[in-house]
């Protein structure tokens, strides 16, 4: 699959969590970006308290961004990173 979609919905997810106390980074391409011939992209959320993150991934999680053909996943404290 092209990249394009993913990153067009990591950017949808970015704007979504623009409203709360958090810090988008990304997207930007993951660091294995291609596997299985798919492209991986991820959208780093930093905050300065665990409780404000949980938050905003929550809300992010009501808002479900979608896009046909793109599936996406939160991974709290990722083992793979930049």
């Amino acid at each position: 699959k092209a990249p394009e979609p993913a990153r067009r919905l990591l950017a949808e997810a970015a704007e979504v969590l623009a409203w709360d106390d958090v810090e988008t980074l990304g997207p930007a391409p993951a660091s294995v970006s291609r596997r299985a011939d798919l492209h991986r992209w991820q959208l780093l959320v930093l905050a300065p308290r665990r409780r404000q993150l949980h938050r905003a991934l929550a809300r992010l999680e009501h808002a479900e961004p979608h896009l046909p053909g793109v599936s996406w996943a939160i991974d709290v404290d990722p083992l793979e990173t930049l």
